[in-house]
């Protein structure tokens, strides 16, 4: 793979060619007024789905690994790259929309940004999930054409409203309605995310669902009446115009690069959407704003609001339905696993399987389930699917290797706990199943000190049940007495002043 370093450096050349043909051609207050926006959006953006993902979905979607630097919690990396891809994808939308349409307003940039976003998300995040830079706790598969959750999509997609709408309405001195308008597609966005469940029985939309078709069909109603211009100027004028295009070019070719070295050759095409965008947005020679019509009145607006919105709410129907059944499923087997009901626990979460079949954490759910009912062969066909699935998934690894252990196949353990480790962060469960599993453990004595002191309280818990499943007398007794001795520095610590 290549080194993080270079990974690094390479995405810093981006980063400067996008800035360097900003500055040249909006001046350098405007670049760095993008400069500040994009990297506050990203600190505040990976901040708020943190405390999201605590407070209503247990678990980040995403997780970057070994991050090389940080600012105030957020990896460095994750703030310099929605700057770059933002950029890049601001600019497409525009050359692209003036050539076609004769101009370009903030709210249409802003959609068309959405797509090329896209174009990016599906370059880079085919090659970084691949190789391990980052990875998600969502379900996906790990073969085939596409390699990460396709919700990724949107969600590159929608960073083009969240952030660039705001800021080219603001730039361009929009209508002061309209600029406040724009500021608050990001705070609605992020409230969507907090309300999951259907918010009708009937018609079982999410807030997700409302807010994700709503923003859109509000931006492309609004886009049809606004009359802001773009200051980026024309083909004829433009400075450092290679840059764009060599600024992609460098881009594609790390992540090309990167899924040459993993063997994953046939995974190149997902640059092809991106490279097209940039060749096109280079060779088409844009003039100047062309004069517009009269915007149409308010009320067509809205009712072409209106339009959208129920036209993407039906498409969408049959999906959340779908999305509903599934979750009354999964609650009742989860609920029944939590009761030892393990029959009905097996009836609800395999109905959930059949409606879902790639959805990694029903598998092992449902792994977890046969190996409690002794049906050890079930198990492994459905622990076995799930790390397919999603190899950073711990619970689908945790189980396959118990199994594997118990069963005599500490190899096969090893090899499984050594893959997952060279893509993933290693967990003190997953460490102690490592030990369990090597050739020397013969657990007369307990696991390593140092291993266990390293532990959080959670994946202490983990191991104690892990080696009491193995039998491992020793590790539950260390287990024990680090308890203890934890339970006790608190009782004696001194108190916060």
């Amino acid at each position: 793979m290549l080194p993080p370093f270079a990974i690094a450096a390479l995405s810093l050349v981006v980063l400067c060619l996008v800035l360097a043909h900003r500055r040249a051609n909006l001046g350098g207050g405007a670049m760095l007024a993008f400069l500040l926006s994009a990297a506050a959006y990203g600190w505040v953006r990976s901040l708020a789905i943190r405390w999201l993902s605590d407070a209503h979905l247990g678990e980040v979607p995403y997780h970057l690994e070994r991050p090389l630097a940080a600012v105030a919690g957020v990896p460095l990396q994750e703030l310099l790259g929605w700057i770059s891809a933002a950029g890049l994808a601001a600019y497409f939308a525009d050359r692209l929309l003036r050539r076609g349409l004769g101009s370009a307003n903030a709210w249409s940039t802003a959609l068309v940004a959405g797509v090329g976003m896209a174009a990016i998300c599906l370059a880079v995040e085919s090659a970084a999930v691949t190789a391990g830079w980052w990875s998600w706790n969502l379900g996906h598969a790990t073969s085939g054409a596409l390699r990460f959750p396709a919700i990724a999509l949107l969600d590159w997609g929608f960073v083009a409203l969240d952030l660039l709408l705001p800021f080219e309405l603001w730039r361009r001195r929009a209508p002061l309605g309209e600029r406040l308008a724009g500021l608050l597609f990001f705070p609605l966005h992020l409230a969507g995310h907090a309300v999951t469940t259907p918010l009708s029985s009937i018609l079982p939309f999410s807030g997700f669902d409302l807010v994700h078709v709503g923003l859109v069909a509000a931006a492309a109603a609004v886009a049809v009446r606004a009359r802001d211009r773009s200051a980026w100027p024309a083909s004829a004028g433009e400075r450092w115009r290679l840059a764009p295009l060599v600024a992609t070019a460098v881009l594609l070719a790390t992540t090309s690069a990167q899924l040459l070295l993993l063997g994953e050759a046939e995974l190149l095409w997902t640059g092809v959407p991106l490279a097209l965008a940039a060749w096109t947005s280079w060779r088409v020679s844009v003039a100047a704003p062309t004069a517009e019509r009269p915007p149409p009145s308010a009320a067509r607006t809205a009712l072409l609001f209106a339009t959208l919105l129920l036209g993407g709410l039906s498409l969408l129907l049959p999906a959340a339905i779908r999305r509903r059944d599934f979750e009354q499923d999964l609650s009742r087997g989860i609920a029944a696993l939590s009761a030892g009901d393990l029959a009905g626990a097996r009836a609800s979460l395999a109905a959930a399987l059949r409606r879902r079949p790639a959805h990694p954490d029903v598998a092992w759910l449902l792994g977890w389930t046969e190996l409690q009912a002794g049906a050890r062969v079930a198990a492994r066909a459905h622990l076995e699917a799930a790390v397919a699935q999603r190899l950073a998934a711990v619970e689908a690894v945790r189980y396959l290797a118990l199994l594997d252990i118990g069963e005599g196949r500490g190899a096969e353990a090893s090899a499984l706990l050594a893959q997952r480790r060279g893509r993933h962060r290693e967990t003190g469960d997953l460490a102690y199943l490592a030990w369990a599993a090597s050739a020397g453990s013969t657990r007369q004595d307990p696991v390593p000190a140092e291993l266990l002191a390293a532990t959080s309280e959670a994946e202490l818990r983990e191991i104690f049940a892990l080696a009491r499943a193995l039998g491992d007398g020793p590790t539950m007794q260390a287990c024990r007495v680090l308890d203890l001795d934890r339970a006790s520095a608190t009782r004696l610590a001194p108190p916060k002043r």
